[in-house]
């Protein structure tokens, strides 16, 4: 997906589906916007009409497919995106997050978009696809703020609060995993995440291992780890690596990396030229 982070496209379906009538699931979450026409989807509620207005969510991993007949076609945007693109730290993301395990409770019921916004949902939409293909100089910047006028106004019309809602263990850590994916570059610890998580160390811990079968720090490393690896296949001296993994002490690094894969950074290198 590019720059790992979006992709959009419109669609008129049939034809220019590309094989969407296939089931399938994707690594990034997914909207599915029509403004024209009728048809249906599958997904994890079973096959469901779809008629102007109605907005699809399926998130990373779900299975699903359009389902056409001869006499029925719709015009549709899809709107793939990652969540790395929100930080759990930030109190806006944070809530883009929220609507996000909304939008999944659903269980790809769509969300039908009252009249009187669908122009709105339309144009926001339309302003991340025109952002998405020009890419001028901080694009991504613009399809953000836009990505995240289109969850606000999804959360609205789907009728949830998400400024109330109350995180559950699963969904503290769940954000947690998404700030290491995101920041394990920098300086990451424990009072990091507790600064959105409101759930006290002890009990951030507890939770952390139950659910990951992990503690935060091993977690953290074998995450740096993996990603050490990626960059060690590549043409960067190893002290720049130990930094792009977020170690402040080089030694450390190759410490970790020795301890998790059973040779030295120098010597994984060597293995794979």
């Amino acid at each position: 997906m590019a720059e790992d982070f979006i992709h959009v496209e419109n669609f008129i379906t049939p034809p220019g589906c590309q094989e969407a009538y296939l089931v399938h699931s994707h690594e990034y979450h997914e909207f599915l916007y029509c403004f024209e026409g009728q048809g249906a989807q599958w997904g994890p509620s079973g096959e469901i009409k779809l008629a102007e207005g109605d907005l699809f969510f399926y998130p990373a991993g779900t299975d699903h497919k359009s389902v056409f007949t001869d006499n029925e076609a719709f015009e549709c945007t899809v709107v793939d995106f990652s969540s790395t693109l929100f930080s759990p730290a930030a109190d806006g993301d944070r809530q883009c997050l929220q609507v996000i395990d909304i939008l999944t409770s659903r269980h790809g019921r769509p969300v039908n978009i009252r009249k009187e916004d669908r122009k709105d949902f339309f144009e926001i939409l339309q302003s991340v696809r025109e952002e998405f293909q020009q890419k001028l100089p901080g694009y991504l910047i613009n399809v953000k703020a836009n990505l995240m006028r289109a969850l606000v106004l999804a959360a609205r019309n789907s009728g949830r609060s998400f400024d109330k809602e109350k995180l559950t263990s699963k969904q503290i850590v769940e954000q947690a995993l998404q700030f290491i994916d995101a920041y394990y570059m920098h300086n990451v610890d424990v009072d990091t995440i507790l600064k959105f998580c409101p759930i006290s160390r002890s009990h951030f811990h507890a939770v952390f291992k139950q659910i990951t079968q992990k503690s935060f720090v091993s977690h953290l490393n074998q995450v740096r780890m993996d990603r050490a690896k990626q960059w060690l296949n590549k043409d960067i001296p190893v002290s720049e690596v130990s930094t792009r993994c977020g170690f402040k002490s080089h030694s450390r690094f190759c410490q970790v990396f020795k301890k998790t894969w059973g040779v030295t950074p120098l010597a994984y290198r060597e293995q794979k030229v």
